[in-house]
């Protein structure tokens, strides 16, 4: 019985080598600068594709001056990023986390683009949200935990800073958005 144990102990381990705490899979190939880099490139594009088509569509002022400000940082922090990859010689090098980010932006971008006037104010505002939220958590668990370049590193660090300022105005116009709609006729 006791040998039974503890094959079925040895065998449980093995089956779990790649899980970590709480059983949540553990990838043997982290990521590379150059994917990171890629990854904040791809945050930078996307938010500035959408917002692009959302603040010309918008008719409230909040929702249009947080889609200007959105492209005006994000072309910012496009150019810093761009500008970090060149003078530390950071390559460029498609992984998960830029192709999550593109698949997210991708899908916003097809959902704004059939909507106009306050459904598209409430999608732009509720999908960045969400995609703040996504991203932030990719930064938190995957970016900043595996980027090893101190510039680059600053550059993560930038990113998560301005998305958590985003995201902040972006719940608040939300709020506007939700208490104007309610008193709505």
């Amino acid at each position: 019985m006791l040998a039974w144990l503890v094959w079925l102990a040895v065998a449980v381990m093995a089956c779990d080598e790649d899980r970590g705490p709480g059983g949540i899979e553990h990838d043997d190939h982290p990521i590379n600068d150059a994917q990171i880099a890629q990854a904040l490139l791809s945050v930078s594009t996307g938010e500035i594709q959408i917002a692009e088509i959302a603040g010309p569509k918008a008719e409230t002022p909040q929702v249009k001056a947080f889609a200007a400000a959105v492209v005006k940082e994000q072309t910012q922090a496009r150019q810093a990023i761009e500008h970090t990859m060149m003078t530390r010689s950071i390559g460029r090098d498609r992984g998960k986390p830029s192709d999550e980010i593109d698949s997210a932006m991708t899908n916003l971008l097809d959902k704004l683009h059939v909507r106009t006037g306050a459904d598209l104010e409430w999608a732009y505002i509720s999908e960045q949200i969400e995609v703040h939220q996504h991203v932030m958590r990719l930064i938190e668990t995957e970016l900043l935990t595996n980027v090893v370049d101190a510039g680059l590193h600053a550059r993560v660090i930038a990113m998560r800073d301005m998305l958590r300022r985003h995201l902040d105005e972006a719940q608040r116009i939300k709020a506007v958005l939700g208490s104007v709609a309610r008193e709505s006729p």
